[in-house]
């Protein structure tokens, strides 16, 4: 908390720069930084100046934003199919699927996954 030895005047506390993602109040003598709208990912360097109406001080807050994964992956297609030879090499390919993810960074990677135990019918099964 921000403290004044006269106490003669309450405490100002002014935001100096960045007002579009944030915004500062005072309760009991305590500069609260808030948010007012959603910033991009990054570090934003704020600048806050704190006055009694007779002196001033400045601090430098820096705030880092981090990454969100909020977009979840799009696949090109709903279903796809592949064909083969039963007597196919192990490497033979059988079909492309394509995904992409608006994230960046870790949470922009895309992970597939063959799943298994699932009910196949072969001509044999017929």
């Amino acid at each position: 908390p921000a403290s004044d030895e006269d106490n003669l005047n309450p405490l100002i506390f002014t935001l100096q720069n960045d007002f579009t993602y944030f915004g500062i109040y005072v309760d009991n003598d305590i500069g609260i930084l808030y948010l007012v709208s959603s910033p991009l990912r990054g570090t934003y360097q704020l600048n806050v100046s704190v006055s009694d109406q007779s002196n001033f001080v400045f601090v430098t807050i820096y705030v880092l934003v981090g990454n969100v994964n909020e977009n979840p992956p799009v696949i090109d297609q709903s279903t796809c199919e592949g064909s083969l030879m039963e007597n196919a090499p192990n490497t033979t390919f059988v079909t492309q699927i394509t995904a992409v993810d608006g994230d960046i960074g870790q949470n922009g990677e895309i992970i597939f996954s063959i799943l298994t135990n699932l009910d196949v019918t072969s001509e044999h099964d017929s």
